[in-house]
């Protein structure tokens, strides 16, 4: 490529803050909704309580609110088609103490290296734990925490079968029961005030609290560089669910940018390309794991849930994308001769952008390596891919461009890749440490011998 990946790709000027945090939103829902909708709704009750407390600074306000968006993040890892085990309920993060210490760890973890919230995200660590009113001097933002974790409890209770359209949260001696002794005495002031007339409770019981995360989502403002890692961190949530899905569709964002720079297009589409890319399966979020990890080839009610995967993608980015990246996203399995899926659609209703992602995804997929299959050498992806363009599936044109310059583009995607990747190994390191302690605070809760990944 003649310029460099940030002079070509720019999320910023396609994905506001406000639609990417949507989509991660979006993106969680999938693969737990109460879990999800629990988050939204504390992420609301956190900002009102801060500014109830007096908390103005739009930078405090904005990570706090995000941190409260993805406090449980931990828990999404609990994927039944993985372990086994049902992923637990709103009501349930606070009832296994293990489990919880495990869940808010990793979290912390991964939103301290995954995320822009600097050091807020490690007050997480305290989140499970007691009031401790010796941190309140020792620890940076430690009310910030206490406050977010009492909104958390209480939207947790919520959910729970205690929970009745009559329970008085507007009564001290309600709170003081689901706050236990977790939560700071001046912190359930807080509450108490800012829920005058039941403000809190009732906001989040018609709904209303969507909206008001909608408005406050839309003036959130970070640097294109925070912009990016948020955009990362969206992908990254598919790790989730399908490490070997999350590979691949990094592996066909960098194909495509790659064979896109090559091809005559206009400049940006490149970034529009590239974006469509990163989105193509963001529907397989809601694809079984047994599927998308399957050790050998789908049968055919398998590759009929496996094909939903780009109604569930138009599904998750609609109303939230420009439509242009949204249909050509949905077309990644679409071919020139009306043999693809989901609308069989014809080469003429085919865009450059579809076309050149369409040879992206092949030539990803035949480069990756399967349980049933090794990855296949240049001289055989070349071959599959010009059988292919002589069937008219593909565009020959892209499939030239991509053959004749064949080894550059594997280098180029290499070096792109790393731009896409997350030091992931770092996460891991910091969550296997078993004594973490806290900076000047003592020493935490020892953590339980986590699981293997």
């Amino acid at each position: 490529m003649d310029k460099s990946f940030s002079e070509i790709v720019s999320p910023g000027d396609v994905l506001s803050v406000d639609a990417v945090l949507e989509l991660i939103s979006r993106s969680l829902f999938q693969i737990n909704t109460s879990l999800t909708l629990h988050c939204e709704q504390t992420a609301f009750m956190t900002v009102e309580l801060l500014r109830g407390a007096g908390y103005k600074d739009r930078k405090i306000l904005q990570d706090a609110y995000i941190l409260a968006l993805l406090h449980t993040i931990g828990f999404y890892r609990h994927d039944p088609a993985n372990i086994g085990k049902p992923m637990p309920k709103p009501n349930e993060i606070f009832q296994n103490d293990s489990l919880a210490s495990d869940s808010f760890w990793f979290g912390q973890c991964y939103i301290k290296h995954m995320t822009p919230l600097g050091n807020l995200c490690n007050n997480l660590r305290f989140h499970n734990l007691p009031f401790n009113e010796n941190l309140t001097s020792t620890v940076e933002n430690y009310e910030i925490t206490n406050l977010m974790f009492l909104a958390s409890r209480i939207i947790a209770w919520t959910f729970s079968e205690d929970y009745t359209t009559e329970t008085d949260f507007t009564n001290r001696d309600i709170i003081e029961k689901i706050a236990g002794n977790y939560i700071s005495s001046h912190a359930i002031d807080i509450f108490l005030a800012v829920n005058k007339d039941n403000y809190l409770i009732n906001t989040i019981e018609c709904g209303n609290f969507s909206l008001k995360n909608k408005f406050f989502q839309q003036v959130i403002s970070y640097t294109e560089a925070d912009k990016f890692q948020l955009l990362k961190l969206l992908i990254y949530i598919m790790d989730l669910k399908s490490t070997f899905t999350l590979n691949h569709i990094i592996k066909t964002s960098c194909y495509a940018l790659s064979i896109g720079t090559r091809m005559d297009i206009p400049e940006t589409d490149l970034n529009i390309l590239f974006m469509a890319a990163l989105l193509h399966d963001i529907g397989k979020l809601k694809t079984p794991a047994m599927i998308l990890e399957s050790a050998g080839r789908l049968e055919n009610n398998d590759l009929t849930i496996m094909r939903a995967h780009v109604n569930h993608t138009k599904r998750i980015l609609q109303g939230i994308i420009p439509k242009k990246i949204l249909d050509n996203a949905c077309h990644h399995h679409e071919k020139l001769n009306g043999t693809g899926y989901p609308l069989g659609l014809m080469g003429a209703n085919l865009s450059a952008i579809d076309r050149i992602l369409v040879v992206s995804d092949v030539a990803s997929a035949l480069s990756e390596k399967r349980s049933y299959k090794s990855e296949f050498s240049r001289e055989q992806v070349i071959d599959i891919l010009n059988d292919m363009g002589n069937k008219g599936e593909l565009d020959n044109k892209v499939i030239q461009v991509f053959t004749e310059n064949y080894d550059t583009i594997r280098t180029e995607v290499l070096e792109i890749q790393k731009i896409m990747s997350t030091n992931f190994s770092i996460v891991l390191a910091e969550y296997y440490s078993s004594n973490t302690e806290a900076e000047d605070a003592g020493e935490i809760e020892e953590l339980e011998e986590l699981e293997e990944l």
